[in-house]
């Protein structure tokens, strides 16, 4: 009886290593998989801008976002958030082929805030897998003094 037990207990411990050695050895192989870039993608060269002192009252400033299609199907740009209404962005509304370049155009209107430093973030909505992605763009709105 003792030896049926430690019999189906070893038979049982050798199912649970064997079970985990096999979970070990496929893991890399379904990093693989997920490395391939399967469906949209979108690659920015920088995500972030810094327009450094500007003039408060002194007109728009803008700064373009370039950025990649490196996967295998068309992206497509769904809508663009800003955190507040002095900036907008531009950017086409058709879809990006795979492999293209394209670019979104940030404008930050610094007459509509109050000078000092400012940060704002850009959420970009797409068909990607993790379907957002985000830029920034901060700098220091400065009024003259006359």
């Amino acid at each position: 009886m003792k030896r049926s037990i430690l019999t189906m207990f070893a038979v049982a411990l050798l199912a649970v290593v064997a079970t985990s050695v096999s979970a070990q050895t496929t893991e890399p192989q379904s990093q693989e998989k997920s490395a391939t870039k399967k469906g949209a993608q979108m690659t920015f060269t920088t995500n972030s801008y810094d327009f450094g002192d500007i003039a408060r009252k002194g007109g728009d400033v803008e700064c373009t976002f370039e950025f990649v299609n490196d996967g295998d199907a068309p992206l497509v740009i769904t809508r663009v958030v800003t955190s507040c209404s002095c900036t907008k962005a531009e950017y086409s509304k058709k879809p990006i082929p795979a492999g293209a370049k394209s670019t979104i155009k940030i404008i930050y209107e610094p007459h509509k805030k109050e000078p000092g430093v400012f940060h704002k973030v850009i959420q970009i909505f797409t068909n990607t897998a993790d379907k957002r992605k985000i830029v920034t763009v901060k700098g220091n709105s400065i009024d003259k003094k006359k």
